[in-house]
């Protein structure tokens, strides 16, 4: 019996144990830049509306332009060669859920959320993100509380409303969860939660971003460095060698 085909490009390479190549952030709106990718071998498109282009209807256009007809009628099947994710502006503790459903509504395959430091704020991304559940389900918490309205994004997707609500759900959460919700730390907070995040949450993914206050003010090797095997890499602060304030770059 043939393999199920995956949605979620990513998904399919993550399950696979393959790595997963996607573009840095493109502005949303920038068709020409996004009509290029949508011709290459990226894997993935991060989609950037936190810091501009904040518009849904513009988003809707991005992601049309990211179609390729060609590449679509020689693969044969619905999984997009570039899979769309978008950055959204609020950061994770804002949990404002209406800019999380209506970015999904546009069809987008996962999230990227600013700024998440809590285990707290990890779970409401999650809640907003997801379908309410059937209960009884072996994934039915958090249930959800994403609205329906798919109509849209399903369409966006080539599948039917019903069949959306299936497949539109988190993965690893739901295994056969085709979205993918990844939160970035920024923060010592987030790095000294990371740990209970992961384990508690339940999302897709976590991206790091090491916050100043972070880095390593032993000035060992002329650049910022993680310390390993520590809880948090906020564990051994102490001042640069021969300096009294930390090391910065």
């Amino acid at each position: 019996m043939a393999e199920k085909i995956r949605y979620n490009k990513i998904v399919e390479l993550l399950e696979h144990g393959k790595p997963v190549f996607c573009t840095g952030t493109v502005p949303n709106g920038s068709l020409d830049d996004l009509t290029y990718i949508a011709d290459t071998d990226y894997d993935a498109v991060i989609i950037e509306m936190e810091h501009e282009g904040f518009s849904f209807t513009t988003l809707r256009t991005s992601l049309q332009v990211l179609l390729n007809r060609k590449r679509i009628a020689e693969k044969g099947n619905l999984q997009p060669d570039v899979v769309p994710m978008v950055r959204i502006p609020p950061n994770a503790g804002e949990r404002n859920q209406w800019v999380i459903k209506q970015a999904l509504d546009s069809g987008v395959y996962g999230l990227v959320l600013p700024h998440l430091s809590t285990v707290e704020d990890a779970k409401a991304a999650v809640t907003a993100a997801r379908y309410p559940q059937v209960p009884g389900v072996q994934d039915f918490a958090p249930a959800g509380e994403r609205g329906w309205g798919n109509r849209i994004a399903s369409r966006y997707w080539g599948l039917t409303r019903e069949e959306y609500y299936d497949a539109a759900d988190l993965w690893p959460l739901d295994p056969s969860g085709n979205m993918l919700l990844m939160g970035i730390v920024e923060d010592v907070e987030g790095v000294q939660n990371i740990r209970d995040i992961l384990s508690q949450a339940r999302g897709s993914a976590l991206s790091g971003r090491v916050p100043e206050t972070c880095r390593c003010r032993w000035d060992c090797t002329g650049r910022p460095a993680i310390q390993p095997c520590k809880r948090t890499c906020c564990a051994s602060w102490r001042p640069a060698k021969n300096s009294a304030s930390p090391v910065r770059r």
